[in-house]
C-alpha cells in the first residue's frame, strides 16, 4: 500500500486545475513537507497521463550536532570566493579515509541502516577533479577503506531537493 491515488482528470480544459489537484495531493499526503511540487504550467493540453512519486527523508544523525555549536564560518563555493554560512561542527568517532585527492566521512543516520558519505577534495580547487573519478566502483573503494577515526567535523548546515524528468 503506497498510499496511492488513480483520479480521472481533464488536462484539456483546465490544466492548471490538475496541476493543484496533484500539488494539493502531494502536500496533503507529505503532512505539508513537500508544497508546490509541480509548477503551474507543468502540464501541457495533450498530457494523457501524470504519475507522480515523491520522497521525503528527514533522518536524525547517530551522533548530533548540538545546535549551540552552529556558528557562521567561512565555506569556500569556489576556489577564490568563500561565503559565509552556518556551519555545525562536532569532534567524535566516524568512518573516515584520506588519499592523495580527497578526504571521505561517513555520517551515520539513527539505527545504522542509512548513512551519507562526505567527500572533501583536498585541494581548495579540487572539485573539478575529483568529479570525474566519482564512479561507483571508486565510491565502493573509498567505503571499503573506511577505517574508525576520531574526527573533528565541520558542515554547513544544508538542505537537499532534486527534481526529476523520468519521461526522457
Amino acid at each position: 500500500d503506497y498510499r496511492a491515488s488513480v483520479d480521472f482528470v481533464d488536462f484539456v480544459s483546465d490544466p492548471e486545475s490538475v496541476t493543484h489537484q496533484i500539488n494539493s495531493w502531494v502536500e496533503k499526503q507529505t503532512r505539508g513537507r513537500i508544497q508546490g511540487l509541480l509548477p503551474a504550467s507543468a502540464l501541457p493540453s495533450n498530457a494523457r497521463l501524470v504519475i507522480v512519486n515523491t520522497i521525503y527523508f528527514k533522518g536524525r544523525w547517530a551522533s548530533r550536532f548540538e545546535k549551540t555549536k552552529t556558528v557562521t564560518k567561512s565555506f569556500w563555493s569556489s576556489p577564490d570566493r568563500p561565503v559565509q554560512v552556518p556551519t555545525m561542527s562536532q569532534k567524535a568517532r566516524f568512518r573516515y579515509l584520506a588519499d592523495d585527492d580527497v578526504q571521505v566521512l561517513e555520517l551515520p543516520y539513527c539505527g545504522g541502516d542509512v548513512s551519507m558519505l562526505v567527500l572533501l577534495p583536498k585541494e581548495r580547487d579540487g572539485l573539478t577533479r575529483l568529479e570525474p573519478r566519482l564512479t561507483l566502483e571508486r565510491i565502493h573503494h573509498w567505503i571499503d577503506w573506511l577505517r574508525p577515526a576520531n574526527v573533528s567535523v565541520e558542515l554547513p548546515r544544508f538542505k537537499l531537493a532534486s527534481r526529476f524528468a523520468l519521461n526522457q
